[in-house]
């Protein structure tokens, strides 16, 4: 299911073609939440398509921090008080040009 989820194409963010129980329409993001609720181990494999881990990581960028760098909610797979460096380093290790080629 996961693979191919990554054959989908997208459109602003949205699936563009109804993808086993969703619909049409769905936000990407909606999708990916149901994959970490039953599939925790996704986030931590190297399946990720390009596309998808530029979504996760603008998600990122609206995420809340508390001034010690701790994540201030769950995200995804990281556990609210994650340090946020923890999760960039994820990112920079994911992204084929790390995380200096993306802004926050």
């Amino acid at each position: 299911m996961w693979e191919e989820f990554n054959l989908i194409e997208f459109q602003n963010g949205v699936l563009s073609e109804s993808f086993f129980n969703w619909d049409k329409g769905t936000k990407v993001t909606d999708v990916l939440d149901w994959f970490n609720s039953n599939i925790p181990d996704i986030f931590y494999d190297n399946k990720f398509s390009e596309f998808l881990l530029e979504i996760i990581w603008e998600e990122f960028g609206d995420m809340p921090i508390k001034n010690d760098d701790e994540i201030e909610l769950d995200f995804y797979c990281w556990k609210k008080g994650t340090d946020r460096f923890e999760i960039w380093h994820w990112f920079d290790e994911k992204l084929p040009n790390g995380v200096a080629e993306y802004a926050i």
